[in-house]
């Protein structure tokens, strides 16, 4: 094995014990000593390749956005469309986010951390990674509030804000709405999904 190979190997072994880390744990409860710990990593190589443990969240954070957006790329045949509803179209972009999540749960706390609570001195950071991710949701929700027949008085703009809204929160209000952790498997995961979505776009209270 090369020294480019090792120093590789090394750096994948660090991104993994983080991930399982600040994926379990959270930011704020996680330690050097316990990253360390997981793969049996001395901290003179961890220090040798990162400063500590906000470099190493952050490497985090980029390794999840990066594999969100290279997700959502590939389901971008989910688009709204002239054949699709704006429901259905909105429905299958949740889904897809809910699918990466269940499929790689570690990548959750993190997400959480960088998006719904993030370090204030890391905040500006964060931004940065999570700036293409946030571009191609941004996107995808306008064309989406674009289909809606709105209510009366009700503009786009303030639609299509509405829907970034629930976008940067539905994860919390999925597991929420879950509290007792009845969910079993994916198809049933996606089936709350819709659940949800369906109340939080039409509402749960008939107009008297």
């Amino acid at each position: 094995m090369t020294q480019k190979e090792r120093q590789a190997q090394s750096r994948k072994e660090i991104l993994q014990a983080s991930l399982e880390e600040f994926g379990t744990v959270g930011y704020a409860q996680a330690t050097v000593d316990s990253i360390c710990a997981r793969r049996h990593i001395s901290k003179g190589m961890m220090y040798h390749y990162y400063k500590g443990k906000d470099d190493l969240f952050l490497l985090c954070a980029a390794d999840m956005f990066e594999k969100l957006s290279a997700f959502l790329a590939a389901h971008e045949s989910d688009a709204p469309d002239a054949q699709q509803s704006a429901f259905d179209s909105l429905a299958a972009y949740y889904q897809c986010r809910e699918a990466f999540f269940a499929a790689h749960p570690v990548y959750w706390k993190v997400f959480e951390n960088a998006m719904l609570h993030p370090p204030a001195h890391l905040e500006s950071r964060l931004r940065e990674l999570r700036a293409p991710v946030w571009e191609r949701n941004r996107q995808f929700l306008h064309r989406v509030a674009q289909q809606y027949p709105l209510r009366e008085g009700l503009r786009e703009e303030q639609a299509a804000r509405y829907l970034e809204s629930i976008d940067y929160a539905f994860q919390t209000i999925l597991e929420k709405y879950d509290a007792k952790g009845k969910t079993q498997g994916v198809q049933e995961m996606l089936c709350l999904t819709d659940e949800i979505l369906d109340m939080l776009l039409f509402g749960i209270l008939r107009p008297q």
